[in-house]
C-alpha cells in the first residue's frame, strides 16, 4: 500500500449487489487508512467511511436524482477537513458538477457503460431514452470540467473519447478486478447427459440477452435449469410473458439483485455461465465465472473480447440468434476437450489482467498522473 491519500465517492457501498459498491470495497480493502470512502449508502459512519443523505424516495427514478447527489456529496465534502489538496475521485461522473465548482482539489470522475452515448440511442424516442439523452449531456459537460475520465474497457474509451470530444490524454483505462484469491478454481465442463445448469448474472437482462438465452433452449435436448440474478421474478414475467411456458425444457429460478457471497455461491454449482449480450462496457460476470472455472458462452459485443482475450477463452455466440447461442451452449460438452482448454486459458487471462490488486494499482498510477498535471490555484 503506498502513501497516496484520495478521497472515493460513491453511491453505493453497503449494497454490494452492484458494480461501483464491489469497486468501492476493494479500495477500502488496499487503501487501508489512506482513503476516506463518501456515500449515501453506508449503514454507521468510520473514520474511513462517511455518509451524505440519500436521494427522496420520489426523485429515485428521476432526473432530480442527480442534482439531489451533487448537491449531497458538495455539503458532505465541505464538511470535511481536508488536509491540502487530496485528488477527490467519483464512481459516477455526473455527481461531479457541484463539487467542481467549489474546489480546487483534483477531480477525477468513472463513466462506467455506454448507456448514456448518442451512438447507443440512436433511433430511440421512448420517455427512457429522452431521460438518458439528458444524462449524455450532463456525462459529457463532467467529463469536460474534470481533470480525469476514468473507464473500464478499451472499447469505452474510444467511445468516449471520440462521442464526447475529448483528449485522449484525458481518458484513462482501468480495468475492473476480481477477488482470485478468495475463490477455489474448479475448471468444469457439463456431464453429457441429464439436466445442467446454467447461471445468467445483469440487471438490465434485455441488454443482457436473457430473452434470446431462453428461446434458445429450445433447441438444446436436455432439461435447462436457468437461474437468474439480477433482474426481479416479476419484471422476467412481465417482459417474457408466454414464452417460459412454452418452453417444455425450461426451467427457470429468479433470485433477484443478490450480494458478491451468493453469486459466487452459485457459481461453484454451475455448469455454464451464459450472457449473449448485446451491449456490454466490459462485461464482469465472464470474468467473475473464469475466475471459478465455469464455461463461458458469451457475445463478441463492445469490451467483452478485452475480458475474452478476442473470443479464445469462451464460445463466442451471435446475441441475436438464438440458435448460435444454443450451439455454443452445447458446444461445452460436445467439444469437451476444447472447452477446458479455454477455461484453463481463462483463468490464466483473468489472473494476469483483472485482478483487485491490479485494479488498485492502476487507480493509483490514474491518480498519481492526474494529481501531477493540474495546476493549483
Amino acid at each position: 500500500m503506498s502513501d497516496l491519500k484520495f478521497i472515493f465517492c460513491t453511491n453505493f457501498y453497503d449494497n454490494v449487489s452492484n458494480g461501483p459498491a464491489k469497486f468501492a470495497r476493494i479500495i477500502t480493502k488496499f487503501g487501508g487508512e489512506n482513503v476516506l470512502i463518501i456515500t449515501e449508502d453506508a449503514i454507521f459512519n468510520s473514520n474511513s467511511i462517511r455518509s451524505v443523505p440519500r436521494p427522496a424516495t420520489w426523485a429515485k427514478t428521476s432526473l432530480l436524482t442527480q442534482g439531489y447527489r451533487n448537491l449531497a456529496f458538495a455539503q458532505g465534502l465541505s464538511h470535511l477537513p481536508l488536509v491540502g489538496k487530496e485528488p477527490i475521485v467519483f464512481n459516477n461522473i455526473i455527481n461531479t458538477f457541484m463539487v467542481r465548482s467549489r474546489f480546487t482539489n483534483p477531480i477525477i470522475g468513472f463513466i462506467n457503460d455506454d448507456n448514456n452515448l448518442p451512438s447507443r440511442l440512436s433511433g430511440q424516442y421512448s420517455l427512457a431514452s429522452m431521460q438518458r439523452r439528458i444524462l449524455g449531456k450532463m456525462e459529457r459537460a463532467a467529463a469536460k470540467r474534470v481533470d480525469g475520465v476514468v473507464v473500464n474497457s478499451r472499447y469505452l474509451a474510444e467511445k468516449v473519447t471520440r462521442e464526447y470530444e475529448l483528449s485522449p490524454d484525458k481518458v484513462h483505462l482501468l480495468y475492473k478486478g476480481t477477488n482470485l484469491k478468495d475463490i477455489n478454481f474448479r475448471p468444469r465442463t457439463p456431464s453429457s447427459s441429464g439436466p445442467i445448469n446454467i447461471l445468467f448474472v445483469k440487471s438490465d437482462f434485455r441488454r443482457g440477452g436473457l430473452l434470446e438465452l431462453m428461446e434458445a433452449i429450445r433447441f438444446i435436448d436436455r432439461v435447462v435449469h436457468l437461474h437468474v440474478i439480477g433482474p426481479t421474478q416479476k419484471a422476467i414475467e412481465v417482459a417474457t410473458g408466454r414464452l417460459v411456458k412454452s418452453i417444455e425444457n425450461l426451467n427457470v429460478h429468479c433470485h433477484g439483485k443478490q450480494p458478491p457471497e451468493f453469486v459466487n455461491a452459485r457459481l461453484m454449482k454451475t455448469d455454464i455461465a451464459c450472457l449473449p449480450s448485446h451491449f456490454e462496457a466490459l462485461g464482469v460476470f465472464n470474468m467473475e465465472a473464469m475466475a471459478h472455472g465455469v464455461p463461458v458462452v458469451t457475445s463478441g459485443v463492445g469490451g467483452i473480447p478485452e475480458v475474452t482475450d478476442g473470443g479464445k477463452n469462451c464460445w463466442e455466440v451471435d446475441p441475436s440468434d438464438p440458435y448460435s447461442i444454443a450451439e455454443g451452449i452445447t458446444a461445452t460438452w460436445t467439444r469437451r476437450d476444447e472447452t477446458m482448454i479455454k477455461v484453463s486459458n481463462a483463468r490464466d487471462y483473468i489472473t494476469a489482467h483483472f485482478s483487485e490488486d491490479h485494479a488498485f494499482r492502476r487507480l493509483e498510477e490514474i491518480i498519481q498522473l492526474v494529481k501531477s498535471n493540474v495546476r493549483f490555484e
